[in-house]
């Protein structure tokens, strides 16, 4: 009768742990999507998609160092026109309701009618907030 105890107990700490490992995988492409989806709405200068993606609380410091709000990521997407963006080798982990994706953005077009061409390493953190992710922090560094 014991040893049935400890059988059921430990199929049922098996099956939870595959629960788990699924639901993170599914997070996981979740927040990858996100990605892909934030580098076609770059590219098409499409901020109210890319305001989808955000949380209102999202700080991000971009290549040049300078931290942005919200708001002020939005508008500095305005000054620019993409002729190609792109995100390459995404790569996602998730920790319960948290997730961590790091890839490379490569991107050409003009700024503020100066062309420009950019490849930089990028890490997005995401929080799962009422059931959606939302990038909460973004930071990227200039590849040389």
């Amino acid at each position: 009768m014991k040893r049935s105890i400890w059988v059921v107990a430990i199929l049922v700490l098996l099956a939870g742990s595959v629960v788990t490992r699924l639901h993170a995988q599914s997070d996981a492409a979740t927040v990858k999507g996100l990605e892909e989806k934030w580098a076609a709405a770059a590219s098409k200068n499409d901020d109210a998609a890319v305001a989808s993606i955000l949380a209102d609380s999202v700080t991000s410091i971009g290549s040049d160092g300078i931290m942005r709000n919200r708001s002020e990521m939005l508008a500095a997407m305005k000054g620019r026109k993409y002729e190609s963006a792109v995100e390459e080798d995404i790569k996602v982990q998730v920790f319960g309701d948290a997730a961590v994706a790091t890839g490379i953005w490569r991107a050409k077009g003009t700024e503020n009618g100066k062309p420009f061409s950019e490849t930089e390493r990028f890490t997005d953190t995401y929080i799962k907030m009422g059931g959606q992710w939302k990038c909460v922090a973004s930071h990227s560094s200039a590849m040389k």
